[in-house]
């Protein structure tokens, strides 16, 4: 099976967590040729700026009233210039995510990592324009998969806190303690103001990850119209099958007796001709019919 088929397959056939982690790879890979092809054709600030601008999600509310879509696209791309952003990402996506889709149903991954976007992208937004002192930050676009990923990793932590991973170097480490340090560690790296929103908005995500989990194994289910939701959105796509129209065959009374009537009168006819000129002189239609009648009764 070549690369091409294997990706169509998972596409079509693989877990939520697969089809999130290869849209957002397929996505990156897209955008970095496109970003190769610019950095030799000496358009490369052109193309980022272009990007930017209309994919890439802005602390300015005006903006993102100008450009709404950059809500749902600033989660599923990343800087074609830092690819350890989109590897790491990935990284979590996938290990974290698996967990997550033992443990519930596997499409809730999908609503899960949307609204980890959106709520990461509120709290980043809510803090450049609230917070003292970075007023002048208002317009900082953000882009990146990273708060809509640390809802998994976090909701995956909140469900199975106790579940056991095998680290590299450290061995044996409970969810509940990775998700701690990951937390930790973007809590402390805010006051150093580098990617300050990029910071929050993990934490915004992380935080949509353990209320959405606390209130799931309280029986309260966000998302719980998300598969309604998504047949309708797949019945869009779908191609129309034509309509068939089943037509009883089976003949009425009155036609049945129709029918009987003029088999009756041939086979009279049929009989007078045999009874004046002898079997020989029918046709083969008329033998035929005589043949059939026979075995019908």
């Amino acid at each position: 099976m070549s690369i091409r088929n294997d990706i169509e397959h998972q596409l079509r056939y693989g877990s939520s967590i697969m089809k999130l982690l290869l849209v957002n790879v397929l996505l990156y890979l897209v955008q970095s040729i496109v970003y190769l092809i610019a950095y030799f054709g000496g358009f490369k600030e052109a193309f980022l700026e272009f990007v930017s601008k209309w994919f890439y999600i802005s602390s300015d509310v005006s903006e993102i009233l100008i450009r709404p879509w950059t809500i749902l696209t600033h989660m599923f791309l990343h800087n074609p210039e830092d690819i350890f952003h989109v590897f790491s990402n990935m990284l979590y996506l996938y290990f974290f995510g698996r967990i997550l889709i033992d443990f519930m149903q596997a499409k809730k991954a999908y609503p899960l990592y949307l609204f980890g976007g959106l709520m990461g992208a509120l709290a980043s937004t809510l803090v450049y324009n609230f917070a003292p002192g970075l007023e002048d930050q208002i317009g900082i676009r953000g882009v990146g998969a990273s708060a809509a990923v640390m809802a998994i990793v976090i909701a995956s932590a909140t469900l199975m806190p106790d579940f056991v991973v095998h680290l590299f170097f450290l061995g044996p480490v409970r969810l509940k303690y990775i998700a701690l340090f990951v937390v930790v560690v973007d809590l402390l790296s805010i006051p150093s103001e580098y990617n300050l929103g990029g910071h929050v908005a993990h934490l915004g995500g992380a935080l949509s990850g353990y209320l959405y989990i606390r209130a799931y194994q309280k029986g309260n289910d966000w998302f719980r119209w998300w598969p309604r939701f998504e047949s309708r959105v797949y019945g869009l796509f779908e191609r129309k099958k034509p309509k068939v129209v089943y037509r009883n065959q089976t003949p009425g009374p009155a036609s049945k007796r129709e029918s009987d009537f003029n088999k009756q009168k041939k086979l009279d006819a049929i009989l007078d001709k045999i009874k004046a000129s002898g079997y020989n002189s029918l046709s083969k239609d008329e033998k035929e019919f005589l043949f059939k009648i026979s075995n019908e009764k």
